[in-house]
């Protein structure tokens, strides 16, 4: 497991299974996050960074597609 780290708001997270994240709101290890693609949006409790700079976290909560960003994206 990597260290506990507070993510920072607008920056954009690798995951280990290679997917990107953009951080929405944090505090402290927990972050609201949403997928840059699907636009699948959830809370990721205990954040934790790795050496090489990506994340994980020990678990999510109160994850949906959101559909205003979804529609925002595809409208560009």
């Amino acid at each position: 497991m990597g260290q506990y780290f507070r993510p920072t708001v607008n920056e954009v997270y690798t995951n280990k299974n290679g997917s990107q994240y953009l951080c929405l709101s944090a505090d402290g290890f927990d972050a609201e996050m949403i997928h840059t693609t699907s636009k699948w949006r959830f809370k990721a409790l205990g954040c934790h960074m790795y050496d090489d700079g990506q994340i994980e976290w020990n678990w999510s909560i109160g994850g949906y597609f959101d559909t205003a960003q979804r529609r925002t994206a595809n409208d560009d």
